[in-house]
């Protein structure tokens, strides 16, 4: 008898063992799906966002994303309610300059910028510098009929946009599917949905993002990424000095 439950009992771990061996690391996974947001080390990106609610168009706006390196980014507003503001996001903080100010102002990553856009979702483009990533509970699921990998990220710098994050990768793939974002309450903020990713010149992104506010879902913004330049700038851009010129 003790001799069947010793069997039992490694055929059981053995199967737990090889589960575990065949998925891929954390880290690993969430590196995959920013390669579907952000591929480019230094880039220019055009971007559209596009607001509703209650499926009534509620406002759109136009803006040029300037990213270099892990924490830098500017994020210029050209057209719309907020345009002619500059935001600066680096790994200390973010600042922003309205049209016609003298001074910038300190903000957080989770002001909204446009309808349920926020800075942080145009100038954080890649998980993995901002966030800790680890398997839920349960991390076999299935979002919208596709089979994805469920992980749990916890924000690692203060910089971060959110405090937590459900993010729901594709199985076969590794595209992300589905986002849910936490504020540090608890409370859930917003969730966003990604369409499977399209070919936008020489690359492969997710080129479309719906965000959803986390108590009203009637209120939406389309996130549409337009184009991608890799272009190199200048460090000085990305100082304080810079966002005043």
């Amino acid at each position: 008898m003790r001799f069947l439950l010793l069997i039992l009992c490694l055929s059981v771990c053995g199967g737990a063992a090889v589960l575990a061996a065949e998925r891929p690391h954390p880290s690993a996974l969430l590196a995959q799906a920013d390669n579907f947001r952000q591929q480019d080390e230094s880039a220019e990106l055009r971007v559209k966002l596009k607001s509703t609610k209650d499926q009534k168009p509620d406002g759109d706006s136009e803006m040029r994303v300037r990213l270099k390196g892990a924490d830098l980014s500017l994020v210029e507003v050209l057209s719309g309610r907020s345009a002619g503001q500059v935001v600066l996001m680096s790994k200390e903080a973010v600042w922003v300059r309205m049209p016609r100010a003298s001074l910038p102002i300190r903000i957080t990553p989770i002001q909204r910028l446009m309808g349920e856009a926020s800075y942080g979702d145009l100038g954080r483009l890649r998980w993995q510098d901002d966030y800790a990533a680890q398997y839920q509970v349960n991390a076999e699921q299935t979002v919208n009929d596709i089979p994805v990998w469920a992980l749990s990220l916890t924000a690692a710098k203060p910089t971060a946009a959110y405090a937590k994050m459900d993010l729901y990768v594709a199985r076969d793939g590794g595209w992300p599917v589905q986002a849910a974002f936490y504020l540090k309450s608890g409370k859930l903020f917003k969730t966003a949905r990604f369409d499977k990713p399209v070919k936008l010149g020489s690359r492969v992104l997710t080129q479309r993002t719906v965000l959803s506010d986390g108590v009203d879902s009637t209120q939406q913004t389309e996130m549409i990424i337009e184009s991608v330049t890799a272009k190199d700038f200048p460090s000085q851009k990305f100082t304080l000095d810079g966002l005043m010129e």
